[in-house]
């Protein structure tokens, strides 16, 4: 008779430490559930903004204005010098615009790949995009 109550006691003490460790065990999924939630909440907003940033990169162009200052920078130039520049201009069709590398004072930078359709060789390349370009940051490049 007392080893039943001994063996009755056990099994409600280990029947209520199961209930306590389930409980436990049912706060931390929730927890890491809400958590997860939190994160594919984080990573929908990040790729909105990168969807948004690449929208608004494909969509701009120089104005006049800074075409302006770049042609006038380029006279400025040597011939040498003018050279070096017209090799670095390429056409927006022969440049895929990636992911974003980094930010500066002067702009944006991406990774992306520069296609050469002359001798069909695409190159990694960094692309940097200028916030502005005015007579003011042409003086200072």
């Amino acid at each position: 008779m007392e080893r039943e109550k001994s063996d009755i006691a056990k099994q409600a003490s280990d029947a209520k430490q199961f209930n306590l460790n389930q409980t436990v065990l049912e706060n931390m999924v929730q927890k890491k559930g809400e958590e997860a939630k939190e994160l594919e909440s984080m990573v929908r907003r990040k790729g909105n903004e990168l969807k948004e940033l690449r929208e608004k990169i494909k969509k701009s162009q120089h104005t006049e204005q800074e075409l302006m200052a770049i042609n006038e920078a380029m006279a400025n130039e040597s011939k040498a010098r003018k050279d070096d520049l017209h090799e670095v201009i390429v056409p927006g069709e022969h440049v895929k615009i990636e992911n974003v590398i980094g930010k500066g004072g002067f702009g944006v930078v991406n990774v992306g790949t520069y296609t050469n359709k002359a001798r069909s060789v695409t190159t990694p390349v960094a692309i940097k995009q200028l916030q502005q370009f005015d007579e003011e940051v042409s003086t200072r490049c």
